[in-house]
C-alpha cells in the first residue's frame, strides 16, 4: 500500500533523460534516412512547397510538413517563405551527384543501430545472422566516403609537402582498399605510378573507382601483406588506417619493398600512452570494436590489433630496420602519420 501512495525514493527523471535521449537520436537518424531515401534532398536542390513535395514523394501533406519541420530544425533544409530548400550541408553530403555524397555511409549506420539492437547476442557471442552482415565492400564503399570527407585531403597536403614526393616514380599504397589515396597521388604527380596492394576480393572495388576517377597510372596487386611480400624498388610506401600498420613483421616487409632513400608514409590510430578511455563515447567505441574479430586479432582498444607496437615502440623498431624518423604529423588526438627515411647507405 506504500508504494501507491508515496513517490520512489529515487527520483526517475535520470533514468528517464538517458531513454529520452537515446530514441532521440534514433528518431533524428530515422527522420535523415527516410529523407534521403524517398528523395527530398534531391527534390530540395530548388524551394519546393509543402505540397510540392507531398505531390513528389506521394506522402500526406501534414507528415510532409512535419518532415520538412524536423529536417529544418536539424539544419538539413531551410524555408525561405512557403517553400523549403535544401541548406550547403545537404546539398555537399546528402544529394548523390556530389563528390562527397554519404549515402553508404548512412546505410552502415544503420547496421550499426541494428547491431546494437541485438546487443545481447553480441554480449553472449553470438554470430550474425548472413542477412545481417553487410557485405566487405560495402565497407570499402564507406571507407572511400569518409576518405573524400576530409581524411583524403589532409593527408595529401601533408605528404605532397615533401618534395621527394614530386620526384618518386614508383609508390605502394599498402592494404589500400579503395584507392582514393593512391588515385589522389597519382593526379598531383603525373608521372608516379602508384600500386595498390590488397587482398583479392578487395581489389575488385579498388579498381571500379580507378575506373571512375580514370586514374590510369593506378594499378592493382593481389595479396596479404601479413603472408605475402608486396613487392620491390618503390620510391614511396603510403599505408593508411589498415591492420598491419603498427605490426612489426608488416614493418619488415616495407623496409625490403623500399628503395634506399625511399620515404614511408603510415597514417594510423596510435592511442596515447596511458589513455584510460572512460568516458561514455570510447566505452561504447571499445565495445563495438569487440563485437567482432579478425584475423589477426583485435585489441582491447578500437583501432588496435594483436602484435601492435605503441608509437614509441614503432618508432625505435623502424630505427632498427635503418629507417630515419622524419616527422610524426598529428591530426587528432589519436591519429598520426608517421614519416621515416630508409637508410641511404
Amino acid at each position: 500500500m506504500e508504494k501507491f501512495v508515496k513517490p520512489p525514493e529515487v527520483p526517475p527523471e535520470k533514468v528517464g533523460s538517458i531513454i529520452s535521449e537515446a530514441v532521440l537520436g534514433i528518431k533524428k537518424f530515422s527522420v535523415l534516412l527516410s529523407a534521403y531515401r524517398l528523395g527530398f534532398f534531391e527534390y530540395l536542390k530548388k524551394p519546393l512547397s509543402i505540397e510540392e513535395v507531398s505531390d513528389k514523394t506521394n506522402i500526406s501533406p501534414r507528415l510532409t510538413e512535419l518532415m520538412l519541420k524536423a529536417l529544418e530544425k536539424m539544419e538539413l533544409v531551410e524555408r525561405k517563405g512557403k517553400k523549403y530548400k535544401n541548406t550547403e550541408i545537404s546539398t555537399a553530403y546528402l544529394t548523390k551527384d556530389s563528390f562527397y555524397n554519404m549515402e553508404n555511409t548512412i546505410s552502415w549506420m544503420e547496421w550499426k543501430i541494428k547491431t546494437w539492437m541485438s546487443l545481447e547476442d553480441r554480449l553472449r557471442g553470438l554470430p550474425m545472422k548472413g542477412e545481417e552482415t553487410p557485405d566487405f565492400t560495402e565497407i570499402i564503399r564507406v571507407m572511400a566516403e569518409e576518405c573524400v570527407c576530409g581524411h583524403l585531403q589532409e593527408t595529401v597536403r601533408v605528404v605532397s609537402s615533401y618534395r621527394e614526393f614530386h620526384k618518386a616514380k614508383k609508390l605502394l599504397d599498402l592494404g589500400g582498399g579503395h584507392g582514393m589515396y593512391a588515385i589522389a597521388f597519382s593526379m598531383i604527380n603525373p608521372e608516379l605510378k602508384c600500386f595498390v596492394f590488397d587482398l583479392p576480393h578487395v581489389v575488385k572495388e579498388t579498381e571500379k573507382y580507378i575506373k571512375k576517377y580514370g586514374a590510369k597510372n593506378v594499378h592493382t596487386i593481389q595479396g596479404d601483406f601479413f603472408r605475402d611480400e608486396p613487392g620491390t624498388d618503390y620510391d614511396i610506401v603510403f599505408s593508411s588506417f589498415h591492420p598491419g600498420g603498427k605490426n612489426p613483421e608488416v614493418a619488415r616487409k616495407i623496409a625490403r619493398a623500399l628503395k634506399r632513400g625511399g620515404l614511408y608514409f603510415n597514417k594510423q590510430c596510435f592511442h596515447p600512452d596511458n589513455d584510460p578511455r572512460d568516458s561514455l563515447e570510447e566505452i561504447l567505441e571499445d565495445m563495438e570494436w569487440n563485437f567482432s574479430t579478425f584475423r589477426p586479432g583485435k585489441g582491447e582498444k578500437i583501432y588496435t590489433f594483436k602484435g601492435d607496437l605503441s608509437l614509441k615502440e614503432y618508432k625505435e623498431h623502424l630505427r632498427n630496420l635503418g629507417f630515419e624518423i622524419l616527422n610524426v604529423h598529428s591530426f587528432n588526438k589519436m591519429d598520426r602519420m608517421l614519416v621515416a627515411r630508409k637508410s641511404g647507405e
